[in-house]
């Protein structure tokens, strides 16, 4: 299992009311959370969900360490209600999430989260039919530059926009390198944070719908 857990205490003592319960890991990822409840409480079950093929593929190479408590559905935790009605469970004691982008999807460069990446990519689930190279080579400025403001509150995101639109029309944007360098036109490096922080940042949340589907 590659996720280790940064506050297993907190989440045992703020999520588990029951332990003999059933809950929900509503993105299971690299299985840590669920791995730490399941080995703390011998009678605690599971139903984990995520949207991310790879995710799946780590559970089933793991999947004796869960003991047969842990249930993994391949959906995205928006889909909850409908998932849940589809295999007769109408309670459950309680629901879990960590949000956001994981190391592993980070670290692998065909997935396009990362500055180093061959590819532009960013889905966590590929069934998702926009990438971020598609996004970032068809999309109106005006339109990016909302992404960028919306989902990364970057506030040179006009800038960037028309950077990105200049760049394209001499040669489509396919890597991360390409879409830095557009970034970098329009906005220099200020300390440490690399300046397409933002921007990626946002492409990540806009693609894969995060914010809605939290809502």
């Amino acid at each position: 299992m590659y996720h280790i857990p940064i506050m297993p205490s907190e989440l045992s003592q703020l999520a588990v009311k029951n332990p003999n319960g059933l809950y929900i890991d509503a993105t299971f990822g690299g299985g840590g959370h669920s791995l730490y409840l399941i080995e703390k409480y011998k009678d605690i079950k599971i139903i984990a969900f995520d949207c991310d093929a790879a995710s799946f593929e780590n559970f089933k190479n793991n999947e004796s360490l869960f003991d047969g408590r842990v249930i993994f559905i391949r959906e995205n935790f928006k889909n909850i209600a409908v998932s849940l009605s589809g295999i007769k469970v109408k309670k459950v004691d309680g629901i879990f999430a960590d949000l956001g982008v994981s190391s592993k999807q980070f670290d692998d460069l065909s997935r396009g989260f990362s500055f180093n990446s061959p590819v532009l990519d960013m889905r966590m689930d590929e069934r998702i039919s926009l990438t971020a190279e598609e996004l970032v080579n068809t999309y109106p400025p005006q339109l990016l530059a909302d992404i960028f403001y919306k989902y990364g509150e970057e506030y040179r995101s006009r800038q960037i926009a028309q950077s990105i639109a200049n760049r394209r029309v001499k040669r489509r944007l396919k890597s991360a390198a390409d879409l830095c360098a557009a970034v970098e036109d329009a906005k220099k490096r200020e300390g440490a944070v690399h300046p397409a922080t933002k921007v990626f940042q946002a492409l990540r949340i806009f693609i894969n719908g995060e914010l809605e589907n939290l809502e």
